[in-house]
């Protein structure tokens, strides 16, 4: 869950000495409450009533209401998964107090590893907890567990806070662990002006609601993948030059289930090589199909670079079932259509594709944190 930006030194739970209205912004408070409502509504109807009654208490901001809204808030804490929200760049948040620890890779502040933040931070937290990243480059695998929540990273800039590892598969790991972003496996996820930077699986968007706006993501191999539910807007995707005899392929979307709504979703994203020679005498697909009904749509974005004219290509070694691959008004010299396979899909019609918008795909109009630009429908 997302909770928006909250004054850490004013406690919402916290009564008048009166029984009169509270005074002050409850804003934060009352977007919390109103994702926490999406939330069960659509993933655990047993407690509908209980965050119904949340809601309604808050309505009536007395004494006695948010006495009541509190005890049944801290209820939902150990009831409903509330997932943590990363944010990694110093602008993407309107910040109004300090960041609660500081992480300096020399351990001239709170702590000089992430990890160390991490570990330190509250558990099941209700308010956001912001932890400063200066810059540095920083040697280490970041696991952010489930009762870890709220957790916001704020890194000093793109190529200045650097997280670094070095995993591969053809190392003996497999791709569950050896992503750059590891595994994004949570609901209401957002990523600000970040840069990803690895060769094969660079982002693995494993499960949950996930947004990923102005970000910078480089590879080679199905470097985009996983079945989260999950847009990409106004990102920068560069390709980078494969090892000789290897193709590029940008996803590689995993659902095995059609019932599920997951799926991947470019929209006005850019599509380079991030070398002039990245593309010399190499093949370059938009994607492949890594489930059985794998999703991605690529919608008013820019492909820049000469794709294969079948634009998808089967996954090696696996049966192709039935995927589900949109193309929607995009420019460039790879958005040639004429010649694509069979089995994707083109379209004009902006009635299909809004479907894909980050309001209807993602419902990000109830989540997405307002301090982090986005649109919510089409362009």
């Amino acid at each position: 869950m997302v909770v928006r930006s909250l004054d850490i030194n004013k406690d919402p739970f916290r009564p008048q000495e009166k029984d009169e209205e509270i005074l002050g912004d409850e804003t934060p408070y009352l977007s919390a409450i109103g994702a926490l409502m999406y939330r069960a509504n659509n993933t655990r109807p047993d407690i509908c009533f209980v965050v119904s009654l949340l809601a309604k208490f808050s309505s009536c901001p007395t004494r006695r209401h948010w006495k009541g809204a509190k005890h049944i808030f801290r209820y939902l804490q150990g009831t409903i998964d509330m997932d943590c929200c990363i944010l990694m760049h110093p602008k993407c948040l309107n910040i109004s107090h300090p960041p609660n620890v500081i992480v300096a890779k020399d351990g001239s502040e709170n702590y000089n590893t992430i990890m160390a933040a991490v570990f330190a931070s509250p558990n099941n937290s209700i308010a956001p907890y912001y932890i400063q990243i200066k810059q540095g480059i920083y040697e280490e695998y970041v696991q952010i567990d489930s009762w870890k929540t709220n957790i916001i990273f704020i890194g000093d800039g793109i190529d200045k806070t650097i997280i670094t590892g070095n995993k591969s598969y053809g190392g003996g790991i497999g791709t569950y662990y050896t992503a750059t972003v590891g595994k994004a496996s949570a609901d209401f996820c957002t990523f600000y002006r970040c840069q990803f930077d690895s060769f094969q699986d660079t982002v693995y968007a494993h499960r949950g609601k996930q947004f990923y706006r102005e970000c910078t993501i480089l590879g080679t191999n199905d470097f985009i993948c996983g079945d989260a539910i999950a847009v990409f807007q106004d990102c920068l995707i560069e390709m980078r030059k494969p090892i000789k005899g290897q193709y590029i392929v940008i996803t590689a979307q995993q659902r095995n289930d059609k019932t599920k709504p997951t799926g991947l979703v470019l929209q006005n994203c850019t599509l380079r090589l991030a070398t002039p020679d990245a593309g010399d005498n190499v093949t370059m697909y938009l994607g492949r199909p890594w489930g059985n009904f794998s999703r991605t749509v690529i919608m008013n974005s820019y492909i820049d670079m000469l794709v294969n004219p079948r634009g998808w290509i089967e996954f090696e070694g696996m049966s192709r079932v039935q995927p589900y691959y949109l193309e929607y008004q995009n420019k460039g010299v790879g958005a040639d259509i004429k010649r694509r396979v069979k089995w994707s899909s083109t379209t004009n019609d902006p009635r299909i594709v809004s479907n894909f918008t980050v309001r209807n795909f993602i419902n990000g109009d109830k989540w997405i944190p307002s301090t982090v630009p986005h649109y919510l429908d089409l362009i």
